[in-house]
């Protein structure tokens, strides 16, 4: 017992009573092997002095999946002749406290009076602790307390306070202007050899992020701490989950986690779904009691009801986030519209029911009127492909199966190589695709609307410079993408924060305030981007991992809209969620890890096979056959394993039974 354990060498001269027997011996217990989900073991034990025969170890197996509940409280009744003691440790948190006891007999007077001692010592202490307010125990405080319990001679003071004073918890917790500080930790976007990247992003939100809180009068400041850049060389790398519990075990103050998609290692090694590991863990606070007070109403109201129940795990909301889904579009050059005379009306219909005005267009140019980067078109036939798989799509009957002996893929091939016969489409370069009449949606230029409209879009200039490119964009309404997770990317609050109210509503503001959502998603106004008639347009100097990941740590539902965004976002996801996604199984995640060597040799075969580069350049004449051929070539890989581990999986959800919760 840790209080013992200051007594006669970790008890080698005493008896120890396990839980299954007596064992002649002594007994040690180190609070490092404490992990939860276990039962007390009795085992032979090595003290610090040497080799004890017989004994006991009260320690708790590692099971490896969670840290020791907060709510344990462990007494230990010590036993001499007819005297009884009771010590404790006391638990960590008041709520629903569990009692773990055990028994020690001693035979040693002078050790039983030093723990009666010591043991009244520390009652009277906890006494006082308790009567002082949290936000009042400083560590000048606590040194009083040990003057005044006789622990440290008075005219010590001074010495300790000048030794301690460098390892303040409240030089870290406050601004230097006297306000609390949050950490907030943040999986940047950047690998964890990308320091300095990662260090230029947290400058552009760092300071400006704080003048608006307290512009705003929020009473604290944020202190942000990239995640993942610990071991540059590990592999795989450190996982966020590991790197959470080890900080919550160490008792590092964190109160927001920002996470994002699971890392995907080379090889998938290492991969697995961030969010859902972390909840099993316990590193993430239930969500759904601020949800429900007059505070949460804000957030709720600033993301969609399908955001928050995907977010909901075993019947809890443990993170907040906002997607905004994407639609496939083709992009219509406005110089070329205006050259042949064509007007928006003329290509409102879907671009392949639209053939008469191409063939026009085709006649009149003497070019395809039609570019495309590739015939892969597996991510643009509005079905859910399902990550890490790249082949392994949800069907019309509700089952998982192989794309490409989906219906949609081969009605697309097929009007591919017909129009590719009758001089309509072409397969293009990066350089050539903006000097076509039409061409495919993508890249740069993703589409998140469901109406037409028409954009400046930047386009490579050669030299590191872009240049405008005027055009009229037509969603495709068979072209959605469906993502319901979008990588799980969530805002969540520590469960071991001890700033729990700031921490809370920091959460709200960060999703629900447009001013501050829009310096995450975008940076600084006239640095990183400009406005220009209520849109947002990234200044091409703009920090390339801003402008890609900036969305996934605030809410881009509320933030200005974009060039290739619908005016109104919030309204376009939910008609997206609503349109789209209604046969989604919401909350069904795929489990990978058992077929994992399968996904890793079937996302090969598209880019390695003979096949695969036959469909990408849409070089081959017999549709049959080219997807007969590609799917041999996954099902040799291992396919029919993981379309088969897959639909068991979404069997057992449906029957209630979750296989990471297994």
């Amino acid at each position: 017992w840790v209080n013992l354990g200051k007594i006669k060498g970790n008890f080698v001269n005493n008896y120890a009573e396990s839980i299954n027997g007596t064992a002649q011996g002594g007994a040690v217990y180190n609070t490092e092997y404490l992990h939860s989900n276990a039962d007390f073991i009795a085992n032979y034990a090595k003290s610090t002095d040497g080799d004890v025969h017989g004994g006991a170890v009260y320690t708790l197996k590692n099971s490896g999946t969670t840290s020791l509940p907060d709510n344990l409280m462990y007494r230990v009744t010590v036993h001499y002749g007819d005297q009884e003691l009771e010590t404790y440790a006391l638990p960590n948190s008041q709520d629903n406290i569990q009692i773990i006891s055990a028994q020690l007999t001693l035979d040693d007077a002078e050790a039983f009076e030093q723990l009666k001692q010591q043991n009244q010592q520390e009652k009277d202490m906890m006494d006082i602790l308790l009567s002082i307010p949290a936000n009042e125990l400083t560590i000048e405080s606590y040194v009083d307390l040990m003057i005044r319990m006789g622990s440290i001679p008075e005219d010590q003071k001074d010495q300790i306070m000048a030794e301690m004073d460098e390892f303040s918890p409240e030089e870290k917790e406050q601004s230097p202007d006297g306000e609390e500080t949050l950490i907030w930790r943040m999986k940047l976007p950047v690998g964890a050899d990308e320091a300095e990247e990662a260090k230029r992003l947290v400058e552009i939100w760092q300071d400006p992020l704080n003048a608006l809180l307290a512009k705003k009068g929020a009473g604290y400041q944020v202190q942000i701490e990239p995640l993942g850049l610990t071991e540059a060389s590990a592999e795989p790398a450190v996982s966020v989950a590991d790197e959470l519990e080890a900080l919550k075990e160490a008792g590092e103050q964190t109160d927001l986690i920002s996470i994002r998609a699971p890392e995907q290692y080379e090889n998938l090694e290492g991969y697995y779904l961030t969010y859902p590991e972390c909840v099993k863990r316990g590193l993430f606070m239930p969500l759904d009691p601020l949800l429900d007070t007059e505070q949460g109403k804000a957030l709720r109201s600033a993301v969609t009801e399908t955001d928050l129940e995907r977010a909901r795990w075993d019947g809890k909301i443990y993170g907040i986030s906002a997607v905004l889904p994407q639609t496939g579009c083709v992009i219509y050059s406005r110089e070329q519209m205006q050259k042949y005379g064509v007007t928006e009306e003329e290509l409102l219909p879907p671009l392949f029911e639209n053939e008469t005005l191409m063939q026009k267009i085709r006649d009149l140019s003497g070019e395809a009127p039609y570019g495309m980067i590739s015939g892969d078109v597996r991510y643009e036939l509005g079905l859910w492909v399902t990550e890490p798989s790249e082949n392994l799509a949800l069907q019309s009957d509700g089952t998982f199966g192989i794309i490409t002996e989906t219906p949609k893929f081969r009605e697309r091939l097929e009007t591919l190589i017909d129009w590719k016969e009758k001089g309509l489409l072409k397969i293009v370069s990066g350089e050539q695709i903006n000097t076509c009449f039409a061409r495919q949606g993508g890249g740069a230029d993703i589409n998140y609307s469901d109406q037409p409209y028409s954009a400046e879009l930047p386009v490579f200039a050669g030299a590191g410079s872009e240049k405008a490119y005027a055009a009229f964009l037509v969603p495709q309404p068979e072209e959605w993408a469906l993502a319901p997770y979008w990588g799980d990317s969530k805002q969540c609050i520590a469960s071991w924060t001890q700033k729990m109210e700031q921490a809370k509503d920091f959460l709200v503001r960060i999703m629900a305030d447009p001013e501050i959502a829009n310096l995450i998603q975008y940076g600084r106004e006239g640095t990183e981007y400009t406005l220009k008639d209520g849109k947002a347009f990234a200044a091409e100097t703009a920090n390339l991992y801003l402008r890609l990941f900036g969305e996934q740590y605030t809410n881009p539902l509320i933030t200005y809209s974009a060039a290739t965004t619908a005016e109104n976002k919030a309204e376009y996801a939910r008609r997206f969620h609503e349109t789209y996604e209604a046969k989604i199984p919401d909350g069904f995640r795929f489990d990978p890890a058992p077929v994992l060597d399968q996904i890793v040799k079937t996302n090969r075969v598209f880019g390695e096979s003979e096949a695969g580069r036959k469909i990408s350049g849409l070089q081959f004449e017999d549709v049959d056959r080219i997807i007969a051929e590609i799917t041999e070539n996954l099902k040799a890989a291992g396919m029919d394993d993981v379309v088969r581990e897959a639909n068991r999986q979404l069997m057992e959800w449906k029957d209630g039974v979750s296989v990471w919760e297994k």
